[in-house]
């Protein structure tokens, strides 16, 4: 018989066993629930000691949370049985003309139909149990034949997520029984170490695959900021749009501005959301100060902390302050979202950049922080160029918009 290192069982029933380590069945554990080592010399020869090990009720618990319910196995299996009852039915269709394979095709019909979810589980475990190399009691041969490919075919998992499996086999014993996840063999055949947090490795495992396929969440400094993002991304990169999720600040009543997006995303941090996310800071004085904060902050791995982009128009960009006009670098000092916008879009009526007023002192950072003036009338201006503009690639009053978009779509997870 072949000994695989992991094995996973509930009550006396065998789940799984594997040479891989069962990412989704090992996810529904914690390390409290590993068992206390015992010395070699106080071990009996089937004493398994390398396991982790919970009731059924808890295990139960814990899937229901997941969305793991009785209702929902029993809907996926139910769609398996109406698949296996299509096939029998083509079946007796093409076999109308002679009678012995037609009445076959019918009895194998009546008994997917009026089979049990019960009756298919326990001939799921049964074939389990068979190809593992125990025994099991009485199963339906027919619905064996269903789940299985021939006698020495691959099992048909009626389920998409073993987890599914696991709820149905939980709900066909007694909460007092255990669900245990042996890697005994394992630890005797020096194939892993015994300290290993299996656990927590199966947890990140599956948060990396599930964070490849969803959304990576942007929180901006502002509604502007994401309606802006949000609308150039879906023109610039329309095959990518699905990709990306902007913070709507109206819908989440968020007050916008720099030391709020630092708080939603300390926020985020603890509650520990699990989506891949950006956090976007303006490329001024505040901005540059509050993500040099949130980067020694140690945020979770899951957090990427950007500000926007240098600008070269920036480096020479005329302002006004206390003193009166001045061309100064902006960069790290004044540059919103309004900056990115285009030459076109910052150029007022009388043919000359909008200038940027400078309002604050920061002592902490020694600079001043500044921001444009008629920044209504710069994004009216940008959503024309965006919505008209000929050549959406290669079109120069983009190309600061496409340097915020190309940023945040390069990061590195």
């Amino acid at each position: 018989m072949i000994v695989y290192p992991y094995e996973v069982f509930v009550g006396s029933d065998i789940l799984d066993f594997s040479f891989e380590l069962p990412d989704s069945l090992v996810s529904v554990f914690t390390e409290d629930d590993r068992a206390p080592s015992i010395p070699k010399e106080r071990q009996d020869d089937d004493l398994t000691e390398y396991r982790y090990e919970a009731t059924v009720q808890v295990i139960r618990d814990r899937l229901e949370i997941m969305g793991y319910t009785s209702a929902q196995w029993r809907e996926e299996l139910e769609e398996f049985r109406q698949v296996k009852l299509a096939e029998t039915g083509e079946l007796i269709t093409e076999a109308e003309d002679e009678r012995r394979p037609t009445l076959r095709a019918l009895r194998t019909a009546s008994i997917l139909e009026r089979s049990t979810p019960e009756r298919w589980i326990n001939t799921l475990m049964a074939i389990l149990w068979n190809r593992w190399g125990g025994r099991r009691g009485a199963r339906s041969r027919v619905l064996e034949k269903a789940l299985s490919d021939g006698e020495y075919g691959p099992i048909q998992i009626p389920f998409g997520d073993t987890r599914s499996l696991l709820r149905a086999a939980i709900d066909l014993h007694e909460d007092t029984d255990t669900v245990r996840f042996d890697f005994n063999n394992a630890v005797w055949s020096e194939h892993v170490d015994p300290t290993t947090a299996f656990t927590q490795n199966a947890k990140t495992s599956l948060l990396g695959r599930a964070q490849a396929v969803e959304k990576v969440v942007v929180l901006t400094e502002g509604k502007a900021d994401s309606r802006i993002l949000r609308a150039s991304l879906e023109r610039l990169y329309p095959h990518l749009k699905h990709m990306y999720s902007f913070l709507d600040h109206s819908a989440f009543k968020a007050q916008g501005g720099t030391g709020e997006l630092e708080r939603l995303a300390r926020g985020f941090a603890g509650a520990g959301i699990s989506n891949r996310i950006v956090v976007l800071f303006d490329n001024d004085t505040a901005g540059v100060a509050a993500a040099q904060r949130l980067r020694k902050a140690g945020l979770p791995g899951n957090f990427r902390i950007l500000t926007l982009p240098e600008l070269e128009m920036a480096r020479s960009y005329p302002t006004i302050g206390p003193t009166g006009p001045a061309v100064a670098d902006i960069n790290g000092r004044a540059c919103g979202i309004e900056l990115y916008c285009g030459r076109k879009a910052l150029t007022g009526e009388d043919g000359k950049l909008c200038l940027v007023q400078w309002t604050g002192y920061d002592a902490g950072m020694k600079r001043y922080q500044g921001e444009p003036l008629e920044k209504g009338k710069i994004k009216e201006r940008f959503y024309e160029i965006l919505e008209s503009s000929p050549d959406l690639r290669t079109d120069p009053e983009l190309s600061s918009i496409r340097l915020i978009l190309d940023s945040v779509m390069q990061i590195q997870w």
